[in-house]
């Protein structure tokens, strides 16, 4: 998360936290604090989470399933202040990328184009069972999406066994994403979609 920073997105009971370490400068990580960034219904599973941070914009980008509200897709924008032990995130309001049970969300950061990248495969409504990416755009402590778009007409294998994968690639200027899908058996496959947000 710069400046020797690391954001760990982890689930506690029902809830997706962030918790803050940083680096002392000498030989060691001090921790940090641990902040919610939604907190799920009684008895949901908080799992299906991702964090990474928007370089430029200097704000960390969290992703996850609201189980408090029809396990729709989620996003908030968060803020690093303090250090050492202090070293704690403020987090802005949700803002929804998907309403149709994403699940297996990943997200990461176009830095050519800036914006924030997310890959997940749809569970209900259209084009169910097939992996989705959207592109957002930051503006201070929110975020607005483009419309997700389908990355390949095949169903997404269980990801809870094999979970997407997004990454920016700086040679080709744009994010790269390994899914598996069902195709007459399982099949592995990465693709480089165009995304706007």
């Amino acid at each position: 998360a710069g400046s020797g920073r690391i954001a760990v997105c982890l689930h506690e009971d029902t809830s997706t936290k962030v918790r803050m370490i940083s680096w002392n400068g000498s030989s060691d990580y001090t921790l940090g604090t641990t902040n919610t960034v939604q907190a799920g219904a009684s008895g949901a599973n908080a799992d299906m989470n991702d964090i990474c941070y928007h370089a430029s914009e200097g704000k960390l980008v969290a992703v996850y399933r609201d189980t408090n509200n029809s396990n729709v897709g989620g996003c908030k924008i968060g803020t690093i202040s303090g250090s050492g032990s202090s070293l704690a995130t403020s987090w802005g309001s949700e803002v929804q990328f998907d309403t149709n049970n994403p699940v297996g969300m990943r997200v990461a950061v176009d830095e050519n184009s800036g914006s924030v990248v997310i890959v997940y495969k749809r569970t209900s409504g259209t084009n169910t069972e097939k992996f989705h990416i959207v592109a957002g755009t930051i503006s201070g402590t929110s975020i607005s999406f483009g419309t997700p778009t389908v990355i390949v007409a095949l169903n997404g294998y269980n990801t809870n066994y094999f979970p997407p994968a997004i990454s920016y690639v700086p040679g080709l200027q744009k994010c790269a994403v390994s899914i598996v899908v069902n195709n007459n058996g399982v099949n592995q496959r990465v693709y480089t979609p165009s995304t706007s947000g």
